[in-house]
């Protein structure tokens, strides 16, 4: 009985720990036309400016795993390293530092707009029915373009939407914020993740795990 209890555990464990490769998309606006690309240029972008867009979870307390912005660069400026982030939201704009996703993915110069993927190794733990912010930065180069829509078009699993706030960090004035890369549009990106078991759900399915244990021991 003692084996069979710790491989029950070991595989409840790894449930929770669960590879970004197991997340289910929560909400994404990445199908939608894209309206504009917001762009900014110059060797002062490097890990000054960021670009950030509004999102609100569904009914559960979620982990997030994965991010994926739609992202371009452009001939001239250097392969682009980026770090995405995720921010609380307070009085309508990105507020408090919540993670740092731990990828840093690269754009190589010249490629033009494709779907960049930031992924978080433990996952990140957000609140249901919160706002929050998705953020990225360049640290290598010197171009930083997210396309943008003006749809309303969203697609989640679980009641999440992408609202129609996008903003930018001011880099003269340190990661002050200001809307002037929204005008009623929504950065193009998708949050990835699963639902967080409540106790009552673990205690069931550990119970069910040790009966049926018994069971085929009889």
């Amino acid at each position: 009985m003692k084996l069979n209890t710790q491989i029950i555990a070991a595989t409840l464990i790894g449930a929770a720990l669960a590879p970004a490769s197991s997340a289910d998309v929560l909400v994404s606006n990445l199908g939608a036309t894209t309206s504009y690309t917001s762009s900014v240029d110059g060797p002062w972008v490097r890990n000054l400016t960021i670009f950030a867009g509004q999102f609100e979870t569904g009914s559960s307390t979620t982990e997030i795993f994965e991010a994926t912005a739609r992202l371009q660069n452009i001939s001239g400026y250097g392969h682009a390293r980026y770090e995405g982030f995720l921010y609380s939201s307070s009085g309508g704009e990105p507020g408090a530092l919540v993670a740092t996703f731990h990828s840093t993915p690269v754009l190589a110069e010249g490629a033009g707009a494709a779907n960049v993927s930031f992924f978080s190794t433990l996952g990140i733990t957000l609140d249901p029915n919160t706002s929050y912010w998705f953020g990225v930065r360049n640290i290598l180069g010197s171009y930083l373009g997210w396309e943008m829509t003006t749809s309303d078009y969203d697609y989640s699993t679980d009641g999440w939407t992408i609202d129609d706030d996008a903003m930018s960090s001011s880099s003269s004035a340190g990661h002050s914020w200001y809307n002037g890369s929204g005008n009623g549009r929504s950065f193009k990106f998708s949050i990835e993740g699963n639902p967080v078991p409540t106790p009552g759900a673990l205690a069931l399915l550990g119970t069910g795990g040790l009966i049926a244990t018994r069971r085929r021991r009889v």
